[in-house]
């Protein structure tokens, strides 16, 4: 590159890029967002081309169906893959048994966290993704988002799952469960429930954390659990039995209609309790009720 006054740039005509290691340059792919955006880098140098395969950290945003499992076996292994994340974009109709290949593609590269984001939707319709869930051996984490959990081979475990997220997902989640040995952390948001039953029967959960259901029965046998949040919905009457021997921190709320529990004129909206094992802090107890509107046909006249 030359300017009128003869000076010649010659650092514009340098491929620098091309002088990194390939380690540097996985590190300048890693911190981007997605692998669409990983995989447009080529266009910088020639020596980007092909490090989408050693990559340790995979995240695909908005990316269709089609190309992602073709993508994943072209990844090198071992090592194995830290971390693998596939957000499925609206209106990807996948079939199941595309869905279900792709897992098992996943589980292969046996990654240490795996989510999988898998609602899919068309115009105001929208569908959840049914699974058959194959076991991820050395995977620490999984985390699933919008999917029915159909089955889990007979003879499965996941020996190295400590953390669990689901979110508005539903299915045989006992099953799953009974096949998670070292489970630490359970994290439920937006469940529905086959028998409207909560039931969580774990020798070695630590925490359990459940949100946004309705339930008609609450049992919880956890001797080893500390942690325990909790926010549900009655709708009329509900069973609750939990053995804890050595719960430290509970945040437990539970919200009623107004059929559920009546006291004359008012009935009962929420029931909250809040506990934590720190020194000088009391519990809380939040109670919220409200008076039933229908006793009163017109609005009182107290001028």
């Amino acid at each position: 590159m030359e300017f009128r006054s003869g000076c010649r740039l010659g650092f514009l005509d340098s491929d620098h890029i091309s002088t990194l290691t390939d380690d540097l340059l996985l590190l300048i792919l890693v911190r981007l967002p997605c692998i669409k955006v990983v995989a447009r880098t080529s266009i910088l140098s020639q020596r980007w081309c092909g490090l989408c395969a050693h990559l340790r950290q995979i995240i695909f945003r908005e990316v269709v169906f089609d190309p992602i499992e073709p993508a994943l076996r072209q990844i090198s292994c071992p090592p194995a893959v830290s971390l693998l994340e596939i957000h499925a974009p609206e209106q990807d109709m996948a079939s199941t048994a595309q869905v279900n290949s792709l897992l098992s593609v996943a589980a292969e590269l046996e990654p240490k966290e795996f989510v999988a984001s898998l609602t899919s939707s068309f115009g105001l319709l929208s569908r959840t993704i049914i699974i058959d869930l194959p076991c991820f051996h050395r995977t620490t984490c999984i985390m699933l988002d919008h999917v029915y959990i159909r089955s889990v081979p007979v003879g499965i475990e996941f020996p190295m799952l400590e953390t669990l997220p689901l979110l508005h997902c539903n299915g045989n989640l006992d099953a799953l469960l009974s096949c998670c040995p070292r489970l630490r952390t359970l994290l439920l948001s937006g469940i529905l429930f086959e028998t409207s039953d909560l039931r969580v029967n774990s020798p070695s959960r630590q925490e359990l954390v459940v949100n946004s259901f309705s339930t008609e029965r609450v049992n919880i046998v956890a001797p080893m659990l500390k942690k325990l949040e909790i926010l549900f919905t009655v709708m009329l009457e509900v069973n609750i039995s939990v053995l804890a021997p050595i719960m430290e921190n509970v945040w437990w709320y539970c919200c009623y209609t107004e059929e559920s529990i009546v006291f004359g004129l008012w009935y009962l909206e929420l029931l909250g309790f809040q506990a934590a094992d720190r020194q000088g802090q009391l519990p809380l107890l939040h109670i919220r009720a409200s008076v039933d509107s229908s006793l009163f046909p017109y609005e009182p006249n107290f001028a």
